[in-house]
């Protein structure tokens, strides 16, 4: 990694140089031929750089890696490549643009599938499953176009590297798969915050629980009428007060033998 770093410096200042010496003499062909070829160089020497990374990472056991390690270095890889393909003067060289074509849609399969198993780590299936069929349609793009670049000296990448690539691939997909069917047929969970939240929820007081249970039951239930109460007993009625009876009076004599009656015994 040092001997990169290294190398990538000299051939940045190389270019500098070239340019600033272009600046001041003006339009030379021999000095845009140097600029290009360094610039060629760099261009190339950055990517091989990203390949070791991403080489060194898989082949490091003690490192438990993460696909976003190798999407951001697989991304300055393609990239770099692209940027190769419009260097000046590359169009006059060739078979030099469809070298870097294959080289770019080759990293561009591996930068899909490590897109999908980022996916499928947050059990996102359905994207991940469009994925993995990007990447294995660009590996096999990848494996045609292989051909017809074949014995280039800019290649360094097999048809075995691409078949293993594409068993890799196809291999993850149906794994992605098995584990969200799994996922699916599991019962579901609770939430995650589910028992904090309930901790923070104030249950009614048993007693209060009873007595409101109780009038829900009484809702329930037909009203009952209340036994009337026993009347009050009733004050007797005041007597009437009578008038004192005069004394008996003599009856009154009837009759004409009654009245002549005092006269013949001197009464």
């Amino acid at each position: 990694m040092t001997i990169y770093e290294k190398l990538l410096s000299q051939l940045r200042e190389a270019v500098q140089s070239l340019k600033d010496e272009a600046r001041k003499a003006g339009t030379s062909t021999s000095l845009e031929t140097a600029i290009a070829f360094f610039d060629f160089a760099r261009l190339t020497k950055t990517a091989e750089r990203y390949i070791f990374m991403v080489n060194a990472i898989q082949a490091d056991e003690s490192r438990k890696s993460k696909p976003q390690d190798f999407i951001r270095l697989l991304d300055s890889i393609v990239a770099t490549y692209e940027e190769a393909a419009g260097v000046q003067g590359s169009d006059s060289v060739e078979g030099f643009a469809d070298v870097m074509d294959f080289k770019a849609e080759y990293y561009k399969s591996l930068k899909a599938y490590y897109n999908a198993e980022m996916y499928t780590t947050n059990s996102k299936f359905a994207e991940s499953d469009l994925l993995y069929g990007r990447a294995l349609e660009r590996a096999e793009k990848a494996e045609n176009m292989l051909k017809n670049v074949a014995g280039n000296p800019l290649i360094s990448e097999t048809q075995k590297d691409i078949a293993e690539t594409k068993a890799k691939i196809s291999s993850s997909k149906i794994e992605a798969e098995e584990n969200r069917d799994k996922e699916a047929a599991e019962p579901a969970q609770k939430p995650i915050f589910f028992d904090l939240a309930l901790n923070y929820v104030k249950m009614p007081k048993k007693e209060k629980q009873e007595e409101v249970e109780e009038m829900e039951d009484n809702k329930e239930q037909p009203a009952v009428l209340p036994a009337p109460k026993p009347a009050a007993p009733s004050k007797p009625a005041p007597k009437k007060k009578t008038a004192p009876k005069s004394a008996a009076t003599e009856p009154q004599a009837q009759g004409i033998s009654d009245k002549f009656k005092g006269w013949f015994w001197g009464s």
